[in-house]
């Protein structure tokens, strides 16, 4: 095995992991990393003072046996007795500690994984493989720290037992300790060998378990429920989960039958060197050569010793396993964003003066190779509306994330005020911005909760404001109504939950993006999409008097509610193919044209 100050990479590697582990256990409870390695140091001396003193009392009793006295005898049991208490009592001690410790260590590493997840760009969260890495960090990485630094420690006690055994079995043969070591060498060679192959496995597998997942889901969350069972599909993906399940167990078993064997095979060459062991120190006593209480010494070292030595190579092993895993933990948290804060960044403008504007902007998502919008250009000027239509897949919606800067184009560049979104820190200048989105989120929290988020839950907006928010998007007189009122939950999955329906939570959604005071541009992406044409009459009858003199970027495919709209984009795969008010593009007679003469016809 490679020494942990070996000057390899690899050898470099696993002692940084190592410290590096040590660092996230210490933080979060210092005091309890102290005492359990306290109480882990006592449960490595306990079992040498019980040996020592074992022998004691055996060569006492022989000597009683033999016609001499044992005065000493009595004391030396108790202090035997006092000795197997203590060690009982440390060991629940740290039983209680490591419990403990693991609760504030696991919380602290989930707060990591939380702040990572909510740092990192939504690009990250479009790439399968970031998924993956994220599993495997939350259900493979996440317990390792503690897990190594536990190892460590007791691998250190262990490490101490078994120097104390050896300076015990030295009292009788100095030769038989480098046998009794050599016993391990060939069950570390198999565990340093599985550990690899068991993580290369987990890796392969991760996307595996993904799936499998992912299929749990559909059979468990609300939100699936209703199609699951009006299409028939629960026998369909329970067996789908099954067969995936089966895979990822008959891969494992196979490894860990493989490993299985060759522990055996290991474990037969450790025991027959015991048993020589074992075999010698009873051919000395009988000669002479060592009294009965040595002897009895000698049979518990070895023993113990043996049983420790394959504890110390286990944890030697395992170290190196749980640093495999937690290297994915700290890559994981050492991924940057791309979207990140200047070194110096301007001011966000409020109010703004020019306003946004995307200039022969090319992108496409992580992954395509289509671009969503290729050399499109178009601005959104203070107080104004503007609307973008145009087919499923035009790049209205993307349109909308690169002005809030939660991507970058790969060409072109999209400007607030004339000066480029990199120049701006990301997180004001998305305070400039109230949405509502195609896949607005329904929360599972109450309704006030629902709307808050819109300017965000600490504090907590007053309720006054929250009311507003709910009567400008018609939300009000639905929320009152329930039994709790604003504070009734909302969602089945809490207790005393309401639900909604679609055109309800829209209503909410709106809310939220009327709320945000400090916003000045509202995205309405499909707002009305779920509502009825009254409320939808009454939405963008009111749209000027909701929006307060803020810009507004309307996306539908309604083209009757974008004629309130200042300016018109129409989009075509990705370029802007017009431009104009409702009146001009229909006077036009192009793509804008045919699709309102297409929706209206419908009515006639």
């Amino acid at each position: 095995m490679t020494s942990l100050f070996s000057a390899s990479p690899k050898g470099k590697r696993f002692f940084y992991s190592l410290l590096y582990a040590i660092r996230l256990v210490w933080r979060p409870a210092p005091r309890l990393f102290l005492a359990n390695g306290a109480l882990l140091l006592l449960q490595g001396l306990l079992p040498l003072a019980a040996l020592a003193l074992a022998k004691l009392l055996v060569d006492e009793l022989t000597r009683a046996i033999e016609g001499g006295e044992a005065p000493r005898a009595g004391l030396l049991l108790a202090a035997l007795a006092g000795v197997l208490a203590a060690g009982f009592l440390v060991s629940a001690l740290a039983g209680v500690v490591q419990q403990a410790q693991a609760h504030f260590v696991t919380d602290d590493l989930c707060a990591r994984v939380h702040a990572q997840s909510v740092a990192l760009d939504l690009a990250f969260f479009e790439d399968p493989a970031h998924f993956d890495n994220l599993r495997l960090a939350q259900t493979q990485a996440l317990t390792k720290p503690l897990q190594i630094v536990t190892g460590l420690a007791q691998t250190a006690r262990t490490g101490i037992t078994v120097a104390g055994l050896a300076v015990l079995i030295g009292q009788w043969r100095w030769e038989a300790v480098p046998l009794l070591a050599l016993a391990g060498v060939p069950g570390l060679a198999v565990r340093l060998w599985y550990s690899r192959r068991g993580y290369d496995l987990a890796r392969r597998q991760a996307a595996t378990e993904r799936r499998a997942d992912y299929y749990d889901m559909l059979l468990r969350l609300t939100r699936y429920a209703q199609e699951v069972r009006l299409y028939g599909l629960g026998g369909t993906f329970a067996e789908r989960f099954r067969t995936l399940r089966r895979q990822l167990f008959r891969e494992r078993l196979s490894l860990h039958g493989r490993r299985a064997a060759a522990d055996f095979a290991a474990q037969l060459a450790a025991v027959a060197v015991v048993f020589a062991l074992l075999w010698w120190a009873v051919r000395d006593t009988a000669a002479g050569a060592i009294t009965l209480g040595t002897l009895v010494l000698v049979l518990g070292a070895i023993q113990r010793g043996q049983t420790s030595l394959a504890d110390l190579l286990r944890g030697g092993a395992m170290l190196y396993e749980n640093q495999l895993f937690l290297a994915l933990f700290r890559d994981f948290l050492a991924q940057e964003p791309r979207i990140r804060r200047p070194a110096s960044p301007l001011p966000v403008p409020r109010p703004m003066a020019r306003g946004l504007a995307l200039e022969d902007v090319r992108f496409r998502y992580p992954g395509s190779t289509r671009f969503a919008l290729d050399g499109a250009s178009l601005r959104v000027g203070p107080g104004e509306i503007v609307a973008l239509v145009g087919e499923n897949g035009a790049g209205k919606s993307t349109v909308a994330r690169l002005l809030a800067r939660l991507y970058d184009p790969q060409e072109g560049r999209v400007t607030l005020d004339g000066e480029p979104l990199p120049a701006y820190d990301p997180v004001p200048l998305r305070r400039l911005f109230g949405a509502v989105t195609q896949d607005f989120v329904r929360y599972d929290m109450t309704a006030a909760e629902n709307i808050a988020i819109g300017e965000g839950l600490e504090p907590p907006p007053p309720a006054e404001r929250i009311a507003a928010a709910a009567r400008d998007s018609g939300a009000d007189p639905v929320l009152r109504g329930l039994p709790r009122g604003y504070d009734t939950p909302l969602g089945k999955y809490l207790e005393d939950g309401a639900e909604l329906s679609l055109g309800q939570w829209q209503k909410v959604a709106l809310a939220r993006a009327f709320l945000r005071e400090d916003a000045q541009v509202i995205v309405l992406d499909e707002p009305s999409s779920a509502l009825d044409p009254r409320a939808e009459a009454e939405l963008f009858a009111r749209a000027r008097e909701l929006l307060r003199g803020r810009a507004a970027l309307l996306i539908s495919h309604r083209l009757s509610s974008v004629r309130i709209a200042d300016r018109i984009y129409v989009l075509h795969e990705g370029r802007v193919a017009e431009e104009g008010s409702h009146d001009e593009l229909v006077a036009r007679g192009g793509i804008y044209a045919e699709m309102f003469e297409v929706q209206a016809s419908r009515y006639r």
